[in-house]
């Protein structure tokens, strides 16, 4: 129990001691950016390489932040231009055979091999 005490406190104390670092880094990462990747092609790539690229608080982008929102997104909402149709998707469904592409893994009850597979 204290172990979990002591890594609360240590990822307090890191997240202090890298918030200086963070800030420069996102003021950097913003002004790439407004300047468009395009522009500079090669920011773009290391950012990809890296496997981050980041996305700003403008209606274009993906919303990352709920303080747009009316409503949360989990609640039940009426969306009447999206025809679900839900039967037609349930017989897609059903006609798909994927029980090959499993192998007898599940027959064998051998998960830690299966996973291995993938």
């Amino acid at each position: 129990m204290w172990i979990n005490e002591i890594k609360k406190i240590l990822l307090k104390i890191i997240d202090l001691a890298v918030a200086p670092f963070v800030y420069p880094a996102a003021v950097l990462l913003k002004t790439i950016r407004r300047v468009g990747v395009s522009k500079i092609p090669t920011c773009k790539n290391v950012l990809l390489k890296v496997g981050v690229f980041p996305i700003r608080d403008h209606y274009y982008e993906p919303l990352f932040s709920e303080k747009y929102l009316r409503y949360s997104l989990s609640q039940n909402r009426d969306l009447p231009g999206i025809n679900w149709n839900i039967e037609e998707q349930f017989e897609i469904l059903d006609s798909f055979l994927f029980n090959d592409e499993m192998g007898n893994q599940f027959l064998k009850n051998d998960w830690l091999n299966f996973f291995k597979i993938l």
